[in-house]
């Protein structure tokens, strides 16, 4: 599985906020002529629950765990997923090698933060980062893309 935060796995996105982004996918599938199947439905719900960033196996454990009768394995939600990056619902991280890491294009730009020793990902926001991109604009003349740039260092768990 992927590595997450502490803060990612036990905190929860409040309800109405993941209601609304559930509907975001239904009105995208549906809008698209695609069918809100009960398996891409429970993909959606999983992304829309999880805060962070999320590996596919921990969607698909998350829908076993909430949606048992589903007849679920990871080539579905590869393909739930796969769909959901062509509507641009959701997108992908991939960084140094490890697993892809997904999360949902409606809670924001932000920076991630890569720890070199674990491989955990976090996020960092734009404005912090925004301030790298004026020194260095205003310094060497260079524009930083922060868009596709990860910054790595050593998490607060890796440093203790």
């Amino acid at each position: 599985m992927c590595q997450v935060s502490s803060t990612e796995t036990t905190e929860t996105v409040p309800a109405e906020q993941s209601s609304a982004e559930h509907r975001r996918f239904v009105v995208a599938l549906r809008g698209a002529g695609h069918t809100a199947t009960s398996q891409r439905l429970a993909v959606a719900r999983a992304l829309c629950e999880t805060r962070g960033h999320v590996c596919v196996e921990h969607i698909l454990a998350w829908v076993r765990e909430h949606h048992p009768h589903l007849q679920m394995n990871k080539t579905t939600v590869y393909r739930a997923l796969d769909l959901f990056l062509h509507l641009g619902l959701v997108r992908e991280i991939r960084y140094g090698g490890e697993r892809a890491q997904y999360e949902l294009t409606s809670r924001g730009n932000h920076i991630h933060l890569v720890c070199s020793i674990c491989g955990g990902l976090l996020e960092l926001d734009c404005d912090v980062a925004m301030e790298l991109r004026r020194e260095a604009q205003l310094r060497q003349g260079f524009v930083i893309d922060l868009r596709t740039v990860p910054l790595y260092g050593i998490c607060a768990a890796c440093r203790r």
